[in-house]
Formats: structure tokens, C-alpha cells, sequence
């Protein structure tokens, strides 16, 4: 199927439309993945430790998925999403672009690594 821009609603893509900023991007896409890096250097975290410690990433693999998020070239999951937003402090709509970004300093987690918790 192809692609078809729209200057009012962005991209449509198989019947999705898929809001665009800058050079055919997802606005959400480019506020998260500024937001995610403000935040990590004012930690004082590099990409490898942060997705370590943070999401629970694999050593090897850790640094090149968290540069992914950084340069827009991918989105994590909602379970990273999640366990990004509790080590950082922030709303996942603040982190997103969807909410005013909350002021202040993030702050690290508690020791416990968080995670989703799942209904009985």
C-alpha cells in the first residue's frame, strides 16, 4: 500500500494516520527521544548504565537500544516505557510530549528494581 502525506494530518499509512513534525517524524517520537537524553545527562548516566539499571537491558545490547531511543530510530516498549518513567520520577505523558514536562530534578529509584504488576 502506499503512502500518502497530508500537510493537515501528516502520514497515512494503511489507514493510520500518524501525526508528523519536522522531516515526516512522529512528534511524540522526537519529544521522547529529547526528553529521555535531558534527562539521562542530568543524572549522570551513560546510555549502557541507564539501560542496565533502569530497564533491565542485556550488557551487550543495552547502549546501542538506548541510542536508538535517544535518535528517534526506535520507541521502547510500554514495559520499558514504565520502568523508564519510575527510575526517572516523571509521568509517561510528560515523558512523551502528551503533558507539560514536570520541573525539577529526576531522582534515582529506590533500590527495587520496578517493573508492571500484573492483575489476579
Amino acid at each position: 500500500m502506499r503512502d500518502c502525506a497530508n500537510a493537515q494530518f501528516g502520514i497515512i499509512r494503511g489507514g493510520a494516520v500518524t501525526r508528523v513534525s519536522g522531516a515526516g517524524m512522529p512528534r511524540e517520537k522526537t519529544v521522547f527521544s529529547k526528553r529521555l537524553r535531558m534527562l539521562r545527562v542530568q543524572l549522570g548516566v551513560n546510555q549502557k548504565v541507564l539501560g542496565i539499571t533502569a530497564v533491565g537491558l542485556k550488557p551487550k545490547t543495552a547502549q546501542n537500544l538506548v541510542s536508538r531511543w535517544e535518535t528517534s530510530r526506535a520507541l521502547p516498549t510500554l514495559r520499558q516505557l514504565v520502568a523508564l518513567c519510575d527510575y526517572f520520577g516523571v509521568s509517561m505523558d510528560s515523558i512523551m510530549g502528551r503533558a507539560e514536562f514536570e520541573a525539577g530534578a529526576p531522582r534515582r529509584p529506590s533500590s527495587r528494581r520496578s517493573g508492571i504488576e500484573t492483575g489476579a
